[in-house]
């Protein structure tokens, strides 16, 4: 009797309150699902991008003391040319920066706030050093730099020379990105000297690591001279900016990475006037890439 009455309680109980533990039930699935969607959601976002499309920029800034810029027209003060190229620059992904000697190229990494930065030689208020910098909104790693063992002229005062980073930026694509300011005048020979250089420490930091390699800068060669038809013969390296005739170029190789290497286009930028004057003696590179995971 006592199990048949439990019987009908645990019935009438069902009968009553059936429909309340289906609700429940059912609201406490969704709890679960929901965060499970969230996390999935979280997991896509997080997981690596199989495409990415990249802008990068070369620019040589000029930023020379004024006595020996002054038959330039270039836009003075100086303070103001380098804050102007601060905001031209600031939105793209990859920066490789030229004779930026002069004190106040301090403003650009106090600009570039979403970017990470490597510096070649020289504190804050040396002339001398290498006037190079890496910025790039991807963390960098690591990073080398070398000064040329063959400088003539001018160029013997500098530390001038190439530097290279690893970045990885958003999605998880891991590059290697150098930057380099060649010799200037003296004929071919320094510079080919310069690449042999350059190409054998690209080797040494890039070889094996199957990423992708950006080379970009001021050769101080045109297309179709001696010099840069000498790197691309004795190298793997191909150019993006053949079809430009001027002395800044983006070179590239895929280095056996897992990534296809597509220049959408190359194109100068920062031509134009500024009250009537310059805001550097070069035109700044910009290179569009898409890597595309194979």
């Amino acid at each position: 009797m006592v199990e048949k009455d439990g019987c009908r309680h645990l019935n009438s109980n069902l009968k009553r309150h059936g429909f309340a533990l289906i609700v429940s039930a059912v609201f406490t699935a969704m709890a679960v699902l929901v965060p499970l969607a969230a996390s999935a959601s979280e997991a896509a976002e997080q997981s690596p991008k199989k495409s990415h499309t990249l802008k990068f920029l070369t620019y040589n800034v000029c930023m020379l003391p004024d006595f020996i810029t002054f038959d330039r027209n270039l836009l003075v003060p100086t303070e103001k040319r380098a804050a102007l190229i601060a905001k031209l620059i600031k939105d793209y992904d990859v920066i490789g920066l030229q004779e930026a000697f002069i004190p106040e190229r301090e403003v650009f990494p106090r600009r570039l706030k979403n970017h990470f930065v490597a510096m070649g030689t020289g504190s804050p208020t040396s002339p001398t050093g290498s006037g190079l910098y890496i910025f790039s909104k991807g963390e960098i790693q690591r990073s080398v730099f070398e000064r040329w063992k063959e400088q003539f002229g001018v160029d013997a005062f500098s530390h001038k020379g190439f530097m290279g980073a690893t970045t990885v930026l958003p999605g998880g694509l891991e590059i290697d990105v150098y930057t380099l300011h060649a010799q200037a005048g003296f004929g071919p020979k320094p510079r080919i000297e310069n690449y042999k250089q350059m190409m054998a420490a690209v080797e040494r930091f890039s070889g094996g690591t199957r990423r992708p390699v950006i080379i970009h800068g001021d050769f101080n060669c045109n297309p179709g001279e001696e010099d840069c038809d000498w790197l691309l013969q004795n190298s793997k390296l191909k150019m993006a900016s053949a079809h430009l005739d001027h002395v800044d170029h983006l070179f590239y190789d895929e280095n056996g990475s897992d990534w296809k290497i597509t220049i959408e286009s190359a194109r100068w930028v920062f031509d134009e006037l500024v009250s009537g004057r310059l805001i550097s003696d070069h035109n700044g590179m910009e290179t569009i890439i898409r890597f595309d995971k194979r």
